[in-house]
């Protein structure tokens, strides 16, 4: 096997005569860097690379310059006349009435060979959860402001008109090229513009130093904290050492990068000239070699398309393969692998929409852009009321229909129909419209309750508008009850989360609610939810900049409690660093003791322990308890309270005891010697019985006398051991006996 690490050196183009090392299976590079294959191309792996310089060898090579172009700000900043203004070459003003509902799409050709894919974003809240499905990462982000209504001294409207933006995109898209583009400033004098120019150049400085000092003072205080090393710290020092390496690594991401700003009127063409020069530069800069045979067949592929809203993609391979048998003889897995590489050039270029990686989507094109923007702008609409209310009016939809979508954010397969009805939509589409809102978890399925439809309704969260409701007082006080515990984990989102964060995790969390989907409770910033015997409460609170997501958890049994809250903990983390790799944030355990006493100033302990392994021998000996400096008078609380895994090691509960004694007559009479001697060798094996544990069970005569000393140790053992016994029963063919101890 040939291995080629070609790191570190500089080089940026591979020849074409490299396809022809058959016996190469792994060739390392700097995929960032390099220039040709492409860096999409880089993204797939040696084979793809190999299969790209190959199609080079046999076609010439085409200079490709396509460049997709974003244009975002607040609503009402002129982005649409300067999307189109761009593309026209001529003035072109938008009145309020033709403001654009979540994207608006268009091309521009500056030249022969220059081809920028257009978005023009639109600017109200919730439109901003469909933003991230049209935006490629090698693509440029503009972030548009009004120079008129822009007071260069005010801290506010550079936070809100940039500020925020510049946040928000570093958060998904880090290193992605930034422009500020000024508009209207035809109508400010040249003194007030270069005012704006500088305030703005000296305000995106002072953040991005903020931020890297925020950075250090963090990593700062956790170098202290690993350099005490003590041997007691075991399981903190490690949370501290992977929360150090991930804000090392979140540092190089965001050090200091410079953002041109440019200010334009779409009246007079004022500005363009040196915006167009600037941009044409960067699609030069950003320009790839590809074989003229992807560029043919990709544009005889989408010309071919028809007015579908989607393509499949095994009916564009094999169609692929078909022409490419004609032109070049090629093995059916390379003309495959090929045809894969036009696809990630075809996504990042943004001509199509593709979820190369999503399992439910990844065999489905999306090519007819604009269309699929009309869909969800119907959707998303914050001015859907006359719409809706049209529909009711003409008996198209209930009373109730109007009201869940109005007040609760849950959307009708019926009124979905109804929103789509002039698009044409056949059932197909409206399934794969229906699939993809659920599969980028913009909302998730529920039952309807019109009398209407039988078909199922959909919530989306980004929709909500309501406050807290007041009877949720009930379901969860303020004071916890003597019988019941509480487990909070805060996650601190320090440049503020962006929008989408918290509606994904509120859609994922619809998944572990089982039976109880229909006790649910939704409001605009936050959720309620039953889990069986426990429930949890999630709060989005923003204070400034900063925004915090608090997910607490309420119930009698501590290891339950866990499992939940570490479901949710997971969710949230995937979400951030799959969609949002850029975002900085911290976790923090709430003491247990702490919020049970209600104190304002509880004591935190470091939420990287919920990413650790179980915990050795030796670690759960030095941590029977933790230190909080409020718990009296000892100032230390129960280790299980703060370590998950610690919650297994302690005693078992009076309540798993009780269950035991009050189920002793059914479990004496029902164990069998199957199971019972399956128990006992897991137990040996997990170190839950002792080897003369295990003797002194099976020295018994008769079976009942094996399963009566058996509850009798049992009943001594640590709180997984309950647990385990009620997994192991189950999967023994008992599960009637497991239910029974879980009731």
């Amino acid at each position: 096997m040939l291995i080629f690490d070609i790191r570190w050196t500089g080089v940026t183009k591979l020849p074409s005569s490299m396809s022809q090392l058959t016996q190469l299976k792994s060739l390392l590079l700097e995929e960032d860097s390099m220039v040709r294959p492409p860096a999409t191309i880089c993204q797939h792996g040696t084979d793809a690379i190999l299969q790209y310089l190959f199609a080079l060898l046999e076609t010439r090579a085409t200079k490709a310059c396509t460049l997709q172009l974003n244009f975002l700000g607040e609503v009402a900043r002129g982005k649409t006349s300067l999307s189109r203004t761009l593309q026209s070459g001529t003035p072109s003003l938008t009145s309020s009435v033709d403001r654009t509902s979540v994207v608006e799409q268009g091309t521009w050709n500056p030249e022969d060979h220059i081809r920028f894919n257009i978005n023009d974003f639109g600017g109200h809240q919730s439109y901003r959860v469909g933003h991230p499905l049209f935006i490629s990462e090698a693509g440029v982000v503009c972030i548009v402001f009004n120079s008129l209504q822009y007071d260069p001294l005010s801290e506010g409207d550079f936070t809100n008109n940039i500020g925020n933006w510049i946040d928000m995109i570093q958060s998904r898209y880090p290193g992605i090229d930034l422009v500020v583009l000024g508009t209207h400033v035809d109508r400010c004098d040249e003194v007030k513009v270069d005012e704006i120019r500088c305030s703005i150049q000296r305000r995106m400085q002072a953040q991005a130093e903020k931020k890297q000092m925020l950075l250090d003072q963090q990593i700062e205080h956790l170098e202290e904290q690993i350099s005490r090393n003590r041997r007691c710290d075991l399981p903190f020092l490690e949370a501290y050492r992977d929360k150090y390496e991930n804000l090392k690594s979140l540092r190089e991401c965001t050090k200091n990068k410079t953002h041109p700003i440019f200010m334009v009127s779409s009246q007079t063409l004022l500005g363009f000239g040196d915006l167009e020069i600037y941009l044409i530069k960067l699609a030069e800069a950003k320009k790839v070699e590809l074989p003229k045979r992807w560029l043919d067949l990709a544009s005889t592929i989408l010309k071919d398309s028809g007015n579908l809203l989607t393509i499949d993609y095994d009916y564009l391979r094999q169609k692929f393969m078909k022409l490419n048998d004609v032109t070049i003889d090629l093995a059916p897995t390379n003309a495959s692998s090929e045809f894969n590489n036009v696809m990630c050039f075809l996504a990042s270029s943004g001509e199509i929409i593709w979820f190369e990686k999503h399992p439910a989507l990844k065999n489905t094109i999306f090519h007819r852009q604009r269309l699929l923007a009309d869909l969800l702008r119907v959707v998303l609409d914050h001015n859907n009321y006359a719409r809706v209310n049209f529909f009711l009016q003409e008996g198209l939809i209930t009373q109730m229909e109007m009201d869940d979508y109005t007040l609760r954010g849950i959307v009708s397969r019926n009124l979905l129909k109804n929103l789509w009805k002039t698009f044409n939509l056949n059932h197909f589409d409206i399934d794969t419209m229906t699939e993809l809102l659920k599969s980028l978890e913009l909302c998730y399925e529920v039952p309807c309750k019109s009398i209407m439809s039988k078909d199922s309704a959909y919530h989306f969260p980004c929709l909500l508008t309501e406050g807290k409701p007041e009877h949720l007082s009930t379901k969860w006080p303020h004071e916890i009850s003597h019988e019941k515990h509480q487990l909070s984990l805060r996650f601190q989102f320090h440049h503020g989360c962006p929008c989408g964060v918290y509606e994904k995790f509120s859609v994922r969390l619809h998944r572990h609610l089982g039976l109880f989907k229909l006790r649910r409770v939704d409001w605009k910033d936050g959720l309620y939810a039953e889990l069986g015997a426990n429930s949890i409460l999630v709060l989005r609170q923003q204070r400034g900049r900063e925004c915090t997501i608090t997910i607490s958890v309420r119930g009698k049994k501590i290891p339950q409690l866990w499992e939940h809250l570490l479901n949710a903990h997971n969710d949230l983390l995937k979400i951030q660093t799959r969609d949002w790799p850029g975002l900085h944030f911290t976790k923090h355990l709430i003491c247990p003791h702490c919020e049970r006493l209600c104190l304002p100033n509880p004591s935190v302990f470091p939420g990287e322990i919920l990413d650790l392994e179980r915990p050795s021998n030796e670690t759960r000996g030095f941590y029977s308890t933790v230190p909080c400096d409020n718990a009296v008078p000892d100032r230390c609380i129960p280790a299980s309270m703060v370590i998950p895994a610690m919650a297994e090691f302690a005693p078992m509960a009076e309540y798993n005891k009780a269950a035991l004694r009050a189920h002793q007559k059914a479990l004496v009479d029902d164990i069998t010697e199957p199971c019972l001697r399956d128990v006992l060798l897991r137990f040996q094996q997990e170190g839950i019985f002792s080897e003369r544990e295990v003797l002194t069970v099976k020295s018994r005569d008769s079976q009942r006398e094996r399963n009566v000393i058996f509850l009798d140790i049992l009943r001594t053992k640590e709180e997984r051991a309950f647990y385990e016994f009620t997994r192991y029963l189950g999967a023994n063919g008992q599960l009637h006996l497991s239910e029974l101890l879980q009731l």
